[in-house]
């Protein structure tokens, strides 16, 4: 039987954000594309947090699928200073419905933060009871990122043809 892990880790974006934008950023949108995709195949399940520059990520599934995956992410360009905040075995997954879940900022988040003494999102400050906090918030909020019409059009093509062929689940 394999060993069910979860896995949180924080990093800095290494892109500058859309000033005033309320779009998902470019860089977000490749992310969750390929996440979607290859995560789906790999069945590893997650959720996506981006503000304030920093990348918050929590990955669950088999342990040396979710190992492996870290290690790939670590050489992605799009971020730097990867650290991680923890990483558990576990019994039950929060995200087994989503290869990978993105919430965007919100005002939930953001009290949820400052409520814990935080004055901005600084995940690689967060300790274990933070991260737990934050990932039962996230387990409850909806993920908005389903209507984002450029985010469905990159996923599609990342799509292998036949993929293309079945109408999308994310």
């Amino acid at each position: 039987m394999a060993k069910l892990i979860r896995l949180a880790y924080a990093s800095r974006a290494c892109f500058e954000p859309s000033v005033g934008s309320s779009e998902l950023e470019p860089d977000i949108i490749e992310i969750l594309a390929q996440s979607r995709v290859n995560n789906q195949s790999a069945q590893i399940g997650g959720v996506l947090y981006y503000a304030d520059g920093y990348f918050f990520q929590c990955l669950e599934g088999d342990e040396s699928m979710v190992l492996n995956l870290v290690e790939k992410i670590r050489q992605d360009d799009r971020h730097r200073d990867l650290k991680i905040s923890f990483c558990k075995k576990i019994r039950r997954r929060y995200f087994k419905a989503w290869s990978m879940k993105y919430v965007p900022i919100g005002n939930a988040v953001t009290d949820l933060i400052k409520s814990r003494g935080y004055s901005s999102f600084t995940p690689s400050e967060f300790d274990e009871s933070d991260i737990n906090s934050l990932l039962h918030l996230f387990s409850q909020l909806k993920d908005t990122s389903l209507k984002n019409e450029k985010l469905k059009a990159c996923y599609r093509l990342k799509l292998h043809w036949w993929q293309r062929l079945i109408p999308a689940r994310y």
